[in-house]
């Protein structure tokens, strides 16, 4: 596969992931508008995909430049981290001798995972949008061989 074919590969994939990123944070913004949680938690994971989105939003423009990847990467580790530990947080705070209660499982588990699922799509797109700018490096290099 050319170079010219690979870029053009890794574009729709790393816009395709920042969609489902995205999507996944809306998804996640309606279940928690629409689920019966602590107050404090809903105040924590707002403020968390406000970030979510600014940091998509962040690595398309670092990524279209071709520069500043690695202030992208951080907050994405930082976000994935903070997605991990606040879902922790929340599983003991609700947790009980014996677990998790019966009527609060299903929360905690949808809550959980589309914060995991919203945290994995970030980190596709950073992987792909990497790719895109080495592929987009590589290009140059050989046109500036050829001229």
């Amino acid at each position: 596969m050319s170079v010219k074919n690979k870029r053009v590969l890794s574009t729709v994939v790393y816009y395709t992931l920042a969609a489902l990123a995205l999507a996944m944070a809306g998804f996640f913004i309606y279940a928690l508008i629409v689920r019966d949680m602590a107050l404090w938690s809903k105040i924590v994971y707002f403020i968390w995909i406000g970030f979510v989105i600014g940091a998509v939003i962040f690595d398309i423009i670092c990524t279209s430049a071709g520069e500043a990847k690695t202030i992208s990467s951080v907050i994405i580790y930082v976000l994935s981290v903070l997605a991990i530990v606040m879902a922790c947080i929340v599983y003991f705070v609700n947790a009980g001798v014996g677990g998790l209660a019966t009527n609060f499982f299903n929360l905690f588990i949808s809550i959980a995972m589309l914060s995991l699922m919203t945290t994995g799509y970030m980190i596709a797109m950073w992987c792909v949008g990497e790719s895109l700018v080495e592929h987009a490096t590589a290009a140059k290099k050989i046109s500036e061989k050829k001229n």
